[in-house]
């Protein structure tokens, strides 16, 4: 007889539901993130805006003014109305939820692999 102990076999099942049940980073940690973040796109955001508008309105002018300017504006209305799709769609992406738990992805393929080589 031997006097070892032999340690319990842990399944891979057990180990993805114990990265899945870990609990959240504090709240006070997450704030400051948050704080940094906002501040940041204040900084660079804002200022970018503006510019942006201002050369729009630039660009306005230039095709009211000139008979030969309304050549531009094709393809900014196009680069607008892309733009403007593609935040409406990050935005209902948002809305819906489909960026509050970006860790689960990993684990449901690693069930999922597991479940198919079982049957193999």
């Amino acid at each position: 007889m031997s006097s070892e102990k032999t340690e319990p076999e842990i399944t891979t099942q057990q180990v993805i539901q114990s990265e899945v049940c870990r609990t959240p980073a504090p709240v006070r940690g997450r704030s400051m993130a948050w704080t940094v973040t906002i501040v940041f796109g204040v900084l660079i955001l804002i200022p970018s805006m503006l510019g942006f508008v201002m050369k729009f309105g630039e660009l306005m002018a230039l095709t009211r003014g000139v008979s030969d300017g309304g050549f531009a504006i094709t393809p900014v209305i196009n680069y607008l109305l892309a733009s403007a799709g593609f935040f409406f769609l990050l935005l209902w992406a948002a809305l819906n939820g489909m960026f509050r738990d970006l860790e689960r992805p990993k684990y449901l393929m690693l069930e999922n692999e597991q479940e198919l080589d079982s049957h193999v």
